[in-house]
């Protein structure tokens, strides 16, 4: 799946490929989101992907604080109360 959605891909290392849908935890939209970034940045290879992605989600998709309802995630990170209402988190990764 996300050779076809990044057909750039194709012809680099399987292994990197099968690394990313396993750091996606194997769904769909995962899959399809890595993707769109793979898309959107040309000069990264798969090994940038993984490394962004790493960093972003704390070792996986599914195990990222930013995937779940902020009445879920830790209380650091807790939607901010300000007008805009977006999430005030001292880690990058939330």
């Amino acid at each position: 799946m996300f050779v076809r959605l990044a057909p750039r891909a194709a012809g680099q290392d399987p292994d990197l490929v099968a690394e990313l849908a396993e750091l996606a935890g194997f769904l769909p939209l995962a899959v399809s989101l890595l993707a769109r970034v793979y898309a959107r940045h040309p000069a990264w290879g798969l090994a940038d992907l993984i490394t962004e992605a790493r960093q972003r989600t704390g070792g996986g998709i599914s195990s990222a604080c930013w995937l779940r309802p902020a009445s879920r995630c830790r209380p650091r990170c807790a939607p901010s109360s300000g007008p805009d209402r977006t999430r005030s988190c001292p880690k990058a990764s939330c």
